[in-house]
């Protein structure tokens, strides 16, 4: 049994996902605004968040953005908006997936036992990757670039283990998407490629000598490791 906080202001929203959840064995709390949702997450471990993006009062990217500030927990938008620019935003604030509105309760279901699963998988054997000056550490979930820290999603941790533990190997989005995700192919294009902009921004951001991500066209996207120095 999980514990899933569901935040959203339609409240026949609320009652049939709490209801399907429920009957799947879930532990479903619910709130019907952003100052309610802060209160349940603080008192109790919740192990996924289904977060409305358009809250009256207080955006859903706004909140996402308060709760990244002292949680990791896997977040799920509900979304009527589907344009590049706004899944960019999405994931910017620290989103690691979403759900267009109208919605299947089986796939909303199904989304938030993968994140749940991503949250909570074992590391492998390998605990730190090294290509200098990126340092991977998988236990602790972080990456540094020298001594500068960089903070990355849960989704763009993943993905770039993902292309790092095989560089040179090029991956499709919809590997990419099902690998990290660990759900069939459903929306990748955007979703996948928007978290390589924001991976790719950050890390160039940090260190501009090398683009530790490449795009392969008509094919996918691999991990180049830099150039030893002479």
């Amino acid at each position: 049994m999980h514990k899933i906080l569901i935040i959203d202001d339609d409240k026949d929203v609320l009652f049939a996902a709490e209801q399907y959840l429920r009957k799947n064995d879930e532990d479903v709390f619910t709130a019907t605004g952003g100052s309610q949702g802060l209160q349940i997450l603080k008192k109790e471990s919740i192990d996924c968040i289904v977060l409305d993006v358009l809250l009256k009062g207080e955006s859903g990217f706004d909140l996402c953005r308060k709760i990244r500030s002292f949680s990791s927990v896997p977040i799920v938008f509900l979304t009527n908006l589907s344009s590049q620019e706004d899944l960019k935003n999405g994931f910017l604030m620290g989103a690691d997936d979403y759900i267009t509105k109208p919605f299947s309760l089986e796939e909303l279901y199904l989304r938030i036992q993968a994140r749940i699963r991503q949250y909570y998988q074992i590391p492998s054997r390998q605990k730190i990757l090294n290509f200098f000056p990126l340092q991977i550490n998988l236990d602790a979930r972080t990456i540094q670039i020298q001594d500068h820290r960089v903070p990355l999603t849960m989704s763009e941790f993943d993905i770039l283990v993902l292309l790092a533990q095989t560089p040179e190997h090029v991956y499709t989005i919809s590997e990419i998407y099902q690998r990290v995700w660990k759900m069939p192919d459903m929306n990748s294009t955007h979703t996948v490629q928007v978290h390589i902009a924001n991976l790719r921004k950050k890390l160039e951001e940090a260190w501009s000598d090398h683009m530790f991500i490449q795009t392969v066209w008509g094919k996918g996207y691999k991990f180049v490791e830099p150039p030893v120095s002479a």
